[in-house]
């Protein structure tokens, strides 16, 4: 019993000498597989928010623009204004009731220059194309929803007067809608669609290279050392 501890004492000491010149390397393995797992790991989350981005400014930024691209442009003259006796103050709600609000529903009604047909017509005028979309049931032109009601009639009165200052001003037709103006641009909304594509490449690019280089070693690799550890202590037991 005691030549076999003996035995075992010194086949220890003898892996423990034996593996001394050997701890630089383990160490810069080990740092290479946290390396990877850390480039593996980082990848995959900047492609996922890359994709969900893209998502969003799909919904936000291009849906808008392209509704916002059949408006052709097209001249306007003011025909009259109105505030609307039947609406009221109209409400817009956000999510949270403390934040409800309300705004005076004015009418612009315009003349626009056809093209088609080199004629003027008689149409309702809206501030921008969320307006527009939620025009029923009153036609409202402007729809301001800040917090405060002054806030929003000030706004609106502030639409009617220089609308009313105007004689001939620049608006954009789709048959007979017109609204005033384009919230959204061309530069920004490829800008908000490229990067993240160019962002999801570049990631999808660089998990397929660790995968290629690496493959899954970065993950079972330090797993299959201490495996082989236990079971060569279990031999010598």
């Amino acid at each position: 019993m005691l030549g076999r501890r003996r035995w075992q004492k010194n086949v220890i000491l003898g892996r423990q000498t034996s593996s001394t010149p050997l701890s630089s390397q383990g160490v810069f393995k080990r740092r290479c597989r946290v390396a990877g797992r850390v480039a593996y790991i980082g990848g995959a989350i900047i492609l996922t928010c890359a994709v969900i981005l893209e998502g969003i400014f799909t919904r936000i930024l291009l849906i808008p623009y392209l509704n916002e691209a059949d408006f052709l442009p097209t001249n306007c003259v003011v025909h009259d204004s109105f505030y609307e006796s039947r609406a009221g103050m109209q409400r817009c709600e956000g999510r949270c009731a403390k934040l409800v609000s309300a705004f005076p529903c004015l009418v612009v009604r315009v003349q626009y220059h056809r093209l088609t047909d080199n004629s003027w017509q008689t149409g309702h005028l809206f501030d921008q194309l969320l307006s527009y979309q939620k025009r029923n049931p009153y036609l409202c032109s402007i729809r301001p929803c800040s917090f405060r009601k002054e806030s929003n009639s000030l706004m609106v009165w502030s639409f009617n007067w220089s609308l009313s200052h105007k004689h001939t001003f620049p608006c954009y037709l789709r048959e007979n809608a017109v609204i005033l103006n384009k919230v959204h641009n061309f530069s920004t909304t490829s800008h908000a669609l490229l990067w993240p594509v160019f962002t999801a490449f570049c990631s999808l690019v660089l998990l397929i290279l660790l995968w290629r280089l690496v493959g899954c070693n970065v993950w079972h690799e330090e797993d299959n050392f201490h495996n082989s550890i236990i079971v060569e202590n279990t031999e010598i037991i």
